[in-house]
C-alpha cells in the first residue's frame, strides 16, 4: 500500500491508536509537528487547522484528522500536498485492516468534529491503562497541586503526570493519549473557562478520586457568579466512578454551601488548614515549612498559606491510597515548583516569581505571602492585570490594589488598562517616578522595565504577579540584585 491514498473513519482511527502506541503522539499546532505524529485540523475562533494541513504534511505527520466537508471539498489539493495527485480520481477509502505496516504516506482521517475525535481518542487510550485516575481542579492551585501529588503517588507505584497545563477539553486528550498500559496512579489537571466543559472533562476521564483545591473568582467573567463557578468546578464528580473518593476542603465556605444543597453520593473526604485536621505551623522560614497535620509532622520544601492548604488535601488522599507518611515525606522532598508558580530567586534581592496566571484570590495570597517573606527587607510589589474577569474587572482590580497597599510596601509597579484605571480611582496614580514610594502604574512593558531599573533597590524583597496575558517574567532579567538560581518555594499559581 505504499503510496497509496488512504482515508479512515474515526472508529478505525482509534482501533489503530489503541492497537498502535506510535499512533498517539497528537499534535494541534502544525509548526510542532515531527515524523509519525498525528495532526489534528482544529477550528478555532482566529486559527483554523485546516489551513496548515500541508505544512503537517511536509513535516512528516503520520495521520491528518480533518472535518469530513472539507476533506470531500478539497481532496484533490490535499492529495497533490501529500505527493499523490496522480490519485485523485480514485476512490482513497481503504480500511484500516488493510493498512500494511509499509504504508509510507500521510493517512487523512475523516471524520464529523476532529475535536470530538481527539477527545474520543484519548479517552480510550486512559481507559486502556487500567490505572487509578486522579482529576484536581480549583481555582487557585491546580497545577502545584497536580505536581505535588504525582510525586508523592510516585514513591508508591507508576505514576503518570506531566509538567505543563494540558488541562482544557483540547488539551487533556492530548495528555490521556500518552498515558502508559499498566499505569498504576494518572494524575490530571482539569480546568474550565466556560460552563459545560468540566461535565465534558469528567466523562472524558471517569475519574476514581477528585479533589477540589478551592472555589475562587478565576473565570467569573465568564461564569458569572462565585455560586456558578462552584457548580461548574462540581462536575468534575459528575462521571465519577459510583466507588470514587471525593476530596474536598471544609474550610472554604463555597464549597460547603454547595455541597450542604447538591450532595454527593460518593464518598468524601475532607481536608483543611483548621483544627479539626490538627494543623499547626511547627517552625517557618522562606522557602521551607514544618507542619503537623492529621496526627503527623511534614517537613515541606515550600511556604504560603495557599500552597500549605493543597498539601493538607494531598496528604489526605494519599493516606486514602495507602502511602505511609514516611513515603509522603519522600514524595514532599522531591517536589519543585512548576517555573513562574512561586519560585524563589535568590540574590542580593529576593524575587517570588508568581507570574504566570493570577487572579483576585491568588492575588490576595501572594500579597499576603510576599509581606511575611520581606521580614526587614524593602517590599515591591510587581502586578499585572487580571484577565478573564468581565464585569467584575475593575471591582477586582481596584479591592487587590487595596490589599496592596495595606501592605505598606516601598513601592507597588503595575502594568496594564485594569490596574491603570484602579490607581486612579484609589488616588494612587501620577506620583513622581523618581520618588522611591508609592503606586507606579507603567503604560507598557518598556516603561515597566524602566521603573523597575530606577525605583528598586538592591536588596528588596519582590513579588512578580500577573495574568498569563501580561508575560510578566520578561523583567526579570532587569530586576536589579537578582541572581538567576532557582529554589523551590512559594505558592503556586492559578
Amino acid at each position: 500500500m505504499a503510496g497509496y491514498p488512504v482515508a479512515l473513519s474515526q472508529d478505525e482511527f482509534i482501533r489503530r491508536v489503541k492497537k498502535d502506541s506510535a499512533w498517539r503522539a497528537f499534535i494541534l499546532d502544525s509548526r510542532q509537528v515531527s515524523r509519525g505524529d498525528v495532526f489534528f485540523a482544529l477550528q478555532g475562533e482566529r486559527v483554523n487547522g485546516h489551513s496548515y494541513i500541508p505544512q503537517a504534511i511536509e513535516a512528516g505527520a503520520r495521520a491528518v484528522v480533518l472535518q469530513r466537508h472539507y476533506f470531500e471539498n478539497h481532496q484533490q489539493s490535499l492529495l497533490e500536498a501529500a505527493g499523490l495527485g496522480e490519485h485523485c480520481d480514485e476512490s482513497p477509502l481503504v480500511l484500516a485492516s488493510e493498512l500494511s505496516e509499509e504504508h509510507d504516506t500521510v493517512v487523512f482521517v475523516s471524520v464529523e468534529s476532529p475535536l470530538e475525535c481527539l477527545q474520543a481518542a484519548g479517552a480510550a487510550v486512559l481507559a486502556m491503562s487500567g490505572g487509578f485516575r486522579i482529576g484536581i481542579t480549583g481555582s487557585n492551585g491546580k497545577t502545584g497541586t497536580k505536581d505535588l501529588l504525582a510525586s508523592v503517588l510516585s514513591r508508591k507505584g507508576d505514576c503518570f503526570s506531566r509538567k505543563g497545563n494540558f488541562n482544557s477539553v483540547i488539551g487533556l486528550p492530548v495528555l490521556m493519549a500518552q498515558v502508559p498500559v499498566n499505569t498504576d496512579y494518572t494524575v490530571m489537571e482539569m480546568a474550565m473557562s466556560e460552563k459545560g466543559e468540566m461535565e465534558t472533562l469528567s466523562r472524558l476521564v471517569r475519574p476514581n478520586a477528585a479533589l477540589i483545591t478551592n472555589i475562587g473568582t478565576a473565570h467569573i467573567g465568564n461564569i458569572g457568579s462565585r455560586e456558578g463557578i462552584a457548580e461548574e468546578k462540581f462536575q468534575i464528580f459528575s462521571s465519577m466512578t459510583e466507588d470514587g473518593v471525593a476530596v474536598l476542603p471544609d474550610d472554604d465556605p463555597w464549597a460547603m454551601k454547595y455541597l450542604e444543597e447538591h450532595p454527593l453520593q460518593q464518598r468524601i473526604l475532607y481536608y483543611g488548614l483548621g483544627s479539626r485536621h490538627g494543623f499547626s505551623i511547627l517552625a517557618e522560614d522562606v522557602g521551607e515549612t514544618v507542619i503537623a497535620y492529621q496526627g503527623g509532622e511534614f517537613r515541606l520544601p515550600f511556604s504560603g498559606r495557599h500552597m500549605l492548604h493543597n498539601t493538607a488535601g494531598v496528604i489526605t488522599l494519599a493516606r486514602q491510597l495507602g502511602l505511609s507518611d514516611s513515603e509522603i515525606q519522600e514524595g514532599l522532598n522531591g517536589f519543585q515548583l512548576p517555573q513562574g508558580r512561586g519560585n524563589i530567586i535568590r540574590g542580593h534581592s529576593l524575587l517570588i516569581d508568581d507570574s504566570y496566571n493570577a487572579n483576585a484570590d491568588s492575588m490576595a495570597a501572594a500579597i499576603e505571602q510576599a509581606a511575611q517573606v520581606a521580614v526587614e527587607r524593602q517590599l515591591v510589589l510587581i502586578l499585572g492585570d487580571m484577565l478573564e474577569l468581565g464585569d467584575y474587572s475593575d471591582e477586582h482590580h481596584r479591592d487587590v490594589l487595596s490589599r496592596a497597599m495595606d501592605a505598606e510596601p516601598s513601592a507597588i509597579l503595575l502594568l496594564g488598562e485594569y490596574f491603570s484605571r484602579a490607581a486612579d480611582h484609589l488616588g494612587g496614580a501620577g506620583l513622581d517616578p523618581a520618588d522611591s514610594s508609592g503606586v507606579h502604574a507603567a503604560a507598557d512593558i518598556e516603561e515597566l522595565k524602566g521603573l523597575c531599573k530606577s525605583i528598586i533597590q538592591s536588596g528588596s524583597a519582590i513579588l512578580l504577579k500577573g495574568s498569563r496575558g501580561m508575560e510578566l517574567e520578561r523583567i526579570i532579567p532587569f530586576l536589579p540584585g537578582l541572581e538567576q538560581e532557582r529554589e523551590s518555594g512559594g505558592k503556586p499559581g492559578v
